[in-house]
C-alpha cells in the first residue's frame, strides 16, 4: 500500500535581502484560516445594545468622553460641508496659481533658450527657475494657510455651535495624509 501523500503549500518569508520558503501542511493552513474567520465573525457580531434595538445606526445624542453633551448632527454636517468646500477652493486656487506660474516659467525659458549669447542665456534660465521656485513656494504657503483656516473654522464651529469636540477621525492630521508631499 503506497504511503499517504502529504499536501504542503509554500510560504515565502522576506528577511533582509533574503527570500526563503517553508512549507506548511494543509491541516495547519485550515486551522489558521478557521481561527482568522472566527475572529472576524466575533468582530462583526452586533453589540448587546445593537442586538436589543435591532439597529446598528447611531442615535442623534452621543456622549463624548467626560462630556455628556448632545450633538446636533445637522450642525456637524453643515460644518463639514463648509470645511470641505473651503478645502476644495484652496486646492482650486493652488492649482490655478501653479498653472499660471508654470506658464510664466515656460515663456521665460523659451525666451531664454532663444538667446544667442551664453551669459545672457544662463542668467535668464537661472532667473526663470528662481522665479518659478518663488511662485511655487508662495502657492504652497497659501494652500497651507487656506487649509488651516478652513480646519480652524470647522473646529470652532464644531465646539461652539455644534457642542462637540472634533472627533479623532476628523482631524487635520488625518486629512493631511491624503495630500501630496509639498
Amino acid at each position: 500500500m503506497p504511503a499517504q501523500e502529504r499536501y504542503t503549500y509554500p510560504v515565502i518569508h522576506y528577511r533582509k535581502n533574503m527570500i526563503s520558503t517553508t512549507h506548511i501542511s494543509q491541516k495547519t493552513l485550515l486551522v489558521t484560516f478557521a481561527l482568522v474567520l472566527g475572529v472576524l465573525f466575533v468582530l462583526a457580531a452586533p453589540t448587546p445594545s445593537e442586538a436589543a434595538t435591532g439597529s446598528s445606526e447611531s442615535s442623534t445624542a452621543t456622549s463624548t468622553k467626560g462630556m455628556n453633551k448632545k450633538v446636533n448632527l445637522t450642525c456637524m454636517a453643515t460644518a463639514i460641508d463648509t470645511r470641505e468646500d473651503a478645502v476644495m477652493t484652496a486646492w482650486k486656487n493652488f492649482s490655478s496659481t501653479t498653472i499660471a506660474a508654470l506658464g510664466v516659467r515656460k515663456t521665460a525659458l523659451h525666451t531664454a533658450w532663444g538667446m544667442t549669447e551664453m551669459k545672457a542665456r544662463t542668467a535668464a534660465v537661472v532667473k526663470a527657475w528662481k522665479e518659478w521656485r518663488s511662485a511655487s513656494m508662495k502657492a504652497h504657503k497659501a494652500l497651507r494657510g487656506e487649509r488651516k483656516a478652513a480646519w480652524d473654522a470647522f473646529k470652532k464651529t464644531a465646539k461652539d455651535t455644534c457642542k462637540m469636540p472634533t472627533p479623532k477621525e476628523e482631524s487635520q492630521d488625518v486629512a493631511a495624509k491624503d495630500t501630496i508631499a509639498l
